[in-house]
Formats: structure tokens, C-alpha cells, sequence
């Protein structure tokens, strides 16, 4: 006899620190990848310390996930880089 329960499974909001880790993982990655951050600055005044320092602060008070999702996509649009973007993970859909 085989028993099968179908359970829907209910994701939890990230935790502050994880939302913060993953800010700061993103934050890493445009650093090492992203090579328009000096252009940004010079050319268009968009200082990438300071939009990374304005939402680190936004992302500490953030307490649901999808303000968080919502918040790094405000984040990455900042740079007005039609080759950056983001995107909800599936389960937000």
C-alpha cells in the first residue's frame, strides 16, 4: 500500500540576513562583472557606491519578500542598463 499526501508547500519569507546576503551577493557580482561602473559615474553621475549604500539601507528594513524582490529591481534599474535586470524567483509568480 502506498500512501501519497499531497501537501502543499508553503515558502517562507528570506530572513533579513539572508536578504541581505543575497543584496550583498548581487552587489558582488556587478562589481566583478559590471564593467560600465566607472562610465556611469563619469558620464551619466550615477555613483554606484552610493545607490549600492541608499539600498543596502532600504534592504535592512524590508520585511517581505516580495517588497525585497520588488526593492532589487528598483535597485538594478538605477543604473538604466537595458542589459541588467531582474527577475522574481518562480515561486513568486
Amino acid at each position: 500500500m502506498v500512501l501519497v499526501l499531497a501537501i502543499p508547500l508553503v515558502a517562507r519569507d528570506l530572513t533579513r540576513d539572508e536578504r541581505l546576503a543575497d543584496f550583498e551577493q548581487m552587489v558582488g557580482i556587478l562589481r566583478s562583472s559590471y564593467g560600465m561602473i566607472e562610465y556611469k559615474k563619469q558620464v551619466e553621475g550615477i555613483d554606484f557606491e552610493v545607490v549600492v549604500a541608499t539600498y543596502r539601507a532600504k534592504v535592512r528594513t524590508v520585511a517581505k519578500d516580495d517588497d525585497f524582490y520588488n526593492l532589487m529591481a528598483a535597485f538594478i534599474a538605477e543604473f538604466k542598463d537595458a542589459h541588467l535586470g531582474h527577475q522574481k524567483p518562480s515561486s513568486m509568480s
